[in-house]
């Protein structure tokens, strides 16, 4: 059985909505993105509160660590998925801006020189030819950390 948290780690408002025994942990839903090859995408408000705290944040590295962003970007650099950040007024440029982005996307795949079982974990690495990079430039490749057989 997973470890749950305790109750006082759980915000009130979710503490209500669902009991604590049907939580899961942060390796058990990332486990569960990566099996089911789900690519994580997000538009993240800002606000300027909360771009205060950050900054507050950033100047500590100690409160940094206690309090890293928040899972979504975990999630998506984990699935080669990518997390954009917006203020009210740019809502409409920044999801035009992921919609060109996923449009762009490419999809690979490859047979593996090793065979691993079933059920196992598999790290890869993407990254661009010598040769690519030459004639494409300053591309960004996002693809997922790895993948379950």
């Amino acid at each position: 059985m997973p470890n749950l948290p305790s109750e006082k780690e759980i915000p009130p408002w979710y503490r209500k909505s669902m009991p604590l025994e049907k939580l899961h942990s942060q390796q058990d839903a990332l486990k569960h993105l990566l099996q089911t090859s789900t690519v994580v995408c997000s538009l993240v408000k800002k606000s300027e509160q909360s771009a205060e705290g950050e900054s507050r944040l950033m100047s500590k590295p100690a409160e940094r660590m206690l309090h890293p962003p928040g899972e979504v970007y975990k999630y998506a650099a984990a699935t080669g998925g990518q997390v954009i950040e917006f203020k009210q007024k740019e809502l409409q440029q920044k999801l035009a801006m992921m919609i060109d982005d996923l449009r762009m996307r490419y999809s690979l795949g490859y047979h593996p020189s090793t065979q691993k079982p079933k059920g196992k974990y598999c790290a890869i690495k993407v990254r661009l030819a010598p040769e690519a990079k030459k004639s494409l430039g300053n591309v960004v490749v996002e693809a997922r950390q790895g993948y379950y057989r």
